[in-house]
């Protein structure tokens, strides 16, 4: 009984697609038959609520392959004990864009380089991290 219901469901929801189709001038042969229409319908049926994941492994020579873009090593700070010696830090200007200030607190862009901890500093008439840095 519950299969003859859902069966004459299918028939008029088919029916309804003709007459949809009918004003909108569809040739018959470029519509859905009536077993068409009910694979479509069980498809979208099954794969409701259903995530679809991608193949697993590795791709085919003919999908393109995703370019890996190489990251620059970070900077490293210098350990205390050299950052605060007093002997030999001098800034340099360092060619390029400029590089973010490595002052803990500081979020400044900065081409002062200092020459002995390879450290990139603020050194402005705001703001001297170049300092605060070795001190």
């Amino acid at each position: 009984m519950i299969f003859h219901a859902s069966d004459l469901a299918v028939v008029q929801a088919y029916r309804e697609y003709q007459t949809d189709n009918a004003p909108l001038d569809i040739p018959k042969n470029k519509q859905l038959t009536l077993l068409q229409f009910r694979r479509q319908l069980a498809e979208s049926l099954v794969l409701r609520n259903k995530i679809i994941i991608g193949k697993r492994g590795r791709p085919r020579g003919s999908s393109p392959i995703p370019q890996i873009i190489p990251r620059r090593p970070g900077e490293i700070r210098p350990v205390a004990d050299l950052a605060k010696q007093g002997v030999g830090h001098f800034p340099a200007h360092d060619e390029g864009l400029g590089t973010r200030c490595k002052m803990v607190g500081c979020k400044g862009r900065t081409r002062i380089k200092c020459i002995q901890c390879k450290v990139h500093l603020c050194l402005t008439k705001d703001k001297n991290c170049f300092l605060a840095f070795h001190t």
